[in-house]
């Protein structure tokens, strides 16, 4: 039998079989560096079972709770923050399309007397795009887009000011 920690716990348990136990006892009684382990092992597990059990203080449950509950109506605000810039995004992006659609469909409409096709359409677009681009519409674009920033760096700094808080 090879004896290791793991079979000298068992016995200190009381979990090994007869077999074991007398041929672990038989050991223990020839060899001096077995005993020695057992002694070591035994005093271990008498100082583990001496430990006072601790229990958390009265507040404590309630204290963690009030914690969970603060952080949980931060992350709701995250989310706000999230669904607010997501809004703004979304309602810039139609206004851009909307705007570059009508731009294209009144230079097509100009250009021909009858009704365009796709390619005539895609041409418009194209031209139009350049023609926006090249010209002092960009600014009001970029004017547009430094205002998201600007509101979604203020939400963000404002979040960061409340997680601050929840978190002291």
């Amino acid at each position: 039998m090879t004896i290791n920690d793991d079979i000298l716990n068992r016995y200190l348990d009381g979990e090994l079989g007869s077999d074991e136990l007398n041929e672990l006892e038989r050991l223990l009684n020839s060899s001096p560096e077995i005993r020695k382990r057992m002694d070591a092992l035994r005093s271990v597990d008498l100082a583990l079972k001496n430990i006072e059990e601790e229990s958390p203080s009265a507040g404590f449950t309630s204290s963690v709770m009030a914690k969970l509950t603060g952080k949980s109506s931060l992350s709701r605000s995250q989310n706000y923050l999230f669904v607010f810039v997501a809004g703004i995004m979304g309602i810039l992006s139609l206004a851009v399309s909307g705007y570059f659609l009508v731009k294209t469909l009144n230079a097509a409409g100009e250009s021909s007397s009858q009704a365009p096709d796709f390619s005539a359409y895609l041409n418009s677009f194209i031209s139009t795009l350049i023609n926006i681009t090249s010209k002092i519409d960009l600014s009001m674009i970029g004017a547009f887009i430094s205002l998201i920033l600007i509101i979604t760096g203020y939400f963000f700094f404002e979040n960061l000011k409340h997680l601050k808080k929840y978190s002291r």
